[in-house]
């Protein structure tokens, strides 16, 4: 029998204040192939491409339009989002691979890390 690589998920953390009160659920685990080609078509400035591959990595979020009505977690929810939201959302996602895992946090503040 085989291991089986964990599949985890993680809530973005938005730097930018206008963005605060946002929550958006993403997954982190991807082939690193996946990974390669976001960074490919984020230099490319492929914007169909990035929206398709933001849509594979979202799960979920609290976005509403302008009206109150919840925009769905999908690629075409993506499309009603502005460009500022886009490029946190990437951002964010960039940052949620680098970050340090929980156990990393704790072997640092006891001062092994």
């Amino acid at each position: 029998m085989g291991f089986k690589l964990p599949q985890r998920t993680a809530r973005l953390v938005f730097k930018d204040p206008q963005f605060e009160g946002a929550e958006v659920r993403v997954t982190l685990d991807h082939p690193l192939g996946m990974l390669i080609e976001a960074q490919k078509l984020q230099e490319d400035k492929d914007m169909e491409g990035l929206c398709r591959f933001m849509a594979s990595v979202l799960l979920e979020w609290n976005l509403e339009d302008a009206h109150g009505a919840p925009i769905p977690a999908t690629e075409e929810g993506l499309r009603q989002v502005t460009a500022s939201f886009v490029n946190a959302f990437l951002d964010a996602w960039v940052d949620s691979q680098v970050a340090p895992s929980p156990k990393a946090r704790r072997r640092s503040k006891r001062g092994r890390g």
